[in-house]
């Protein structure tokens, strides 16, 4: 082979090598799925909407980009980096069940809730058919009201010491079989029509998982004793 030869071939496969490699950085940047509790540039998540900044209060709601849904296991960071300002990240509230933040999802199939995030709210995972696990930060006090209603792949919850309030119709018509809890004492059901005198909700640590997926007219909250 010539020496002209030769010069061409390497510089074709400093090309090819440098094709590749932009290539596969340009696929690295469409990774959507951030490492739990990481801090990332909010503007790099295509599956996940982050509206609202606010500059006072250092947060930003989160919420399904409808054009690019998320699939497979969705994270939900606690935090995220934005014109290198580092917001606390609220989950998008409601009061429209058909509108919650990832409302008819049937893509996703597991979530993981980041710590930092202190709510799950009202109609977050309507009728999202195909959801089989739910991981939730320590840092979750309140779970909405139909937060995972019609959730019916959903079958095991873990429910951390941290959560206080579960609110009427949460896992509503969801699949539970089983529901523990990190904190099982002192839990008192209210409805519209009573409210307990005993504290019902568990006993060492494990839930008759139907008070929570059929009982639908009660809230349960977490008592100070």
């Amino acid at each position: 082979m010539s020496k002209k030869y030769k010069v061409l071939t390497i510089v074709l496969a400093v090309v090819v090598v440098g094709l590749a490699l932009g290539l596969g950085l340009g696929l690295g940047l469409k990774k959507t799925t951030p490492p739990e509790d990481a801090i990332k540039d909010a503007d790099s998540y295509t599956t996940l909407l982050f509206e609202g900044y606010n500059e006072t209060d250092k947060t930003v709601t989160v919420r399904q980009n409808a054009d690019n849904m998320p699939t497979g296991e969705l994270i939900i960071p606690g935090n995220v980096e934005h014109e290198g300002v580092v917001y606390t990240v609220q989950i998008y509230s409601t009061t429209e069940q058909n509108q919650g933040a990832f409302y008819g999802n049937e893509g996703i199939t597991s979530v993981v809730i980041s710590s930092g995030i202190v709510s799950i709210p009202a109609y977050t995972f309507v009728n999202c058919s195909n959801l089989e696990s739910i991981s939730i930060a320590d840092t979750v006090t309140t779970i909405g009201q139909r937060a995972f209603y019609n959730a019916s792949s959903l079958h095991e919850v873990y429910i951390p010491q941290s959560v206080t309030l579960i609110e009427a119709e949460a896992f509503r018509s969801a699949g539970l079989i089983s529901v523990t809890f990190g904190d099982y004492e002192n839990w008192k059901y209210f409805s519209p029509f009573a409210q307990s005198d005993e504290y019902q909700m568990t006993e060492n640590g494990e839930t008759n998982a139907e008070r929570l997926r059929t009982y639908y007219v009660y809230k349960w909250e977490k008592q100070t004793v």
